[in-house]
């Protein structure tokens, strides 16, 4: 069900948006308050703050994590009746009608739609449900947005995924690829730069796909050198780069990736070592791609991060497929793996599966637990490698501590010096600092100021 929009000015009112799911999600989140505060909202950090709650979903792993959350927001909003809401994002529309049920008074705002932000908060705020799920696919970048940090320049490059992966409903719901144009890219970087970022993240459902739905190989490399050229001082983090796409771009990427500019930081969600598996995915590469892969880039980089994606528990993964998966992680030693335990997911290949090839929740659990432990310990190794290092980190975050990276991506905490004012701790972010590393966590390194 479609509600057409009025020309109704909503109240200007308190918004407050809770976001799930990828950096893309979080760069959506950022436009959209952009445009509500061009319209003179006002943006909020709390929902206890807000006239108008924003969740925006993610479908990726499921609907479990958006019906916690909506849940919760639910008895909020219940204590709280004057307050409103809107369900934003990437909202499959297969299961439309489901969360319909759950969100009987909520609006729904599809990520095709999110531009029309503004008209569904109004309609929204004066009583009036809007459903807005119809396909309409645009350049989500170049406008005004409310950084949920001023430091860092979240940026989707494309949108869209020109695989067919078993398990993955992101083609349903974002479609194929459509690339943004290099100038209108390179422009939201220079300006994001003069308003005082200092690193910046190039994002997609697969930043490898850039180009794709131009030519038969991706254009990523190209639109780096293009940002690169800018006489501008900044780091760059690219993210979510599908093995399968890079590989034929491998040499080129790598070489980009020299510049002093460029994180060494390769994000390749691999999903499955066992080739059988990734076969029964669709994922298009085979574990002797990804030892390639990592092979070059260690290579050029010897200390540089790797950060990968894994599903436990696909249907008909057996034990030694299994630990076929945990040999490439032994192997790899990835700094990072983000763990998910298989779920299905409404109108993909693998929903369809036969049941008796499904695995139980106690097999996923374990598999996930057995891979998460085996992550720890590699990660503290790692992190242990790293003690005695001193040099530049840039410090963009702060949560109890001040939180920076280094050239490598390796995430550093800095304590604060017993001798320094906490004024003039706070100033440091948004700043490159040296300092020493001084004591490995599981997930992360301690660092000591040595200069400002």
């Amino acid at each position: 069900m479609i509600t057409p929009i009025s020309t109704l000015r909503g109240k200007m009112s308190k918004v407050f948006f809770e976001t799930h799911g990828c950096s893309t999600n979080q760069a959506e989140e950022e436009v959209m308050a952009g445009l509500l505060k061009k319209e003179g909202h006002k943006i909020v950090k709390s929902q206890d703050d807000a006239d108008l709650i924003v969740l925006n979903m993610c479908s990726v792993k499921g609907l479990t994590v958006t019906k916690k959350a909506i849940n919760k927001i639910n008895e909020h909003i219940e204590q709280n009746p004057h307050k409103k809401m809107i369900l934003a994002g990437c909202i499959p529309r297969d299961e439309y009608k489901e969360l319909r049920e759950i969100l009987p008074n909520a609006s729904f705002l599809h990520t095709d739609n999110m531009m029309q932000i503004s008209e569904v908060a109004n309609e929204t705020l004066n009583n009036n449900i809007v459903d807005l799920m119809t396909p309409n696919k645009g350049i989500k970048i170049g406008f005004s947005r409310v950084r949920r940090n001023p430091f860092i320049a979240i940026l989707p490059i494309n949108e869209g995924c020109e695989d067919s992966c078993t398990y993955c409903s992101t083609k349903r719901i974002k479609g194929k690829t459509i690339s943004y144009p290099m100038r209108t890219i390179t422009k939201e970087i220079e300006d994001a730069v003069n308003d005082g970022c200092k690193e910046i993240w190039i994002t997609s459902q697969d930043t490898c796909a850039y180009g794709l739905d131009q030519q038969e190989k991706s254009l990523l490399p190209e639109l780096l050198k293009m940002i690169l050229a800018l006489d501008k001082q900044f780091m760059m983090r690219i993210g979510m780069l599908n093995p399968s796409n890079l590989l034929p771009v491998l040499d080129e990427f790598l070489e980009v990736m020299e510049d002093k500019r460029m994180y060494k930081f390769l994000h390749i969600p691999v999903q499955a070592g066992d080739n059988k598996v990734l076969e029964a995915m669709k994922r298009r590469y085979k574990k002797e791609d990804i030892e390639l892969i990592v092979k070059k880039f260690k290579q050029k980089f010897p200390e540089g991060t790797i950060s990968t994606d894994i599903i436990v528990g696909f249907p008909g993964e057996t034990e030694e497929q299994f630990e076929n998966t945990m040999d490439l992680v032994r192997n790899v030693k990835f700094e990072t793996v983000n763990i998910s335990r298989y779920q299905d997911r409404q109108g993909t290949m693998s929903w369809r599966m036969d049941s008796t090839v499904k695995l139980g929740d106690n097999i996923k659990s374990d598999r996930s637990n057995i891979l998460t432990d085996t992550n720890r310990r590699i990660s503290m190794m790692n992190n242990e490698s790293w003690l005695g290092w001193e040099g530049p980190i840039l410090i963009t975050e702060k949560k109890k501590d001040l939180i920076g990276r280094n050239f490598a991506y390796k995430l550093i905490v800095l304590k604060k010096p017993d001798e320094m004012r906490e004024e003039e701790y706070n100033n440091l972010l948004g700043k490159a600092v040296k300092v020493k590393i001084v004591k490995a966590e599981t997930f992360y390194c301690v660092g000591e100021l040595i200069s400002k």
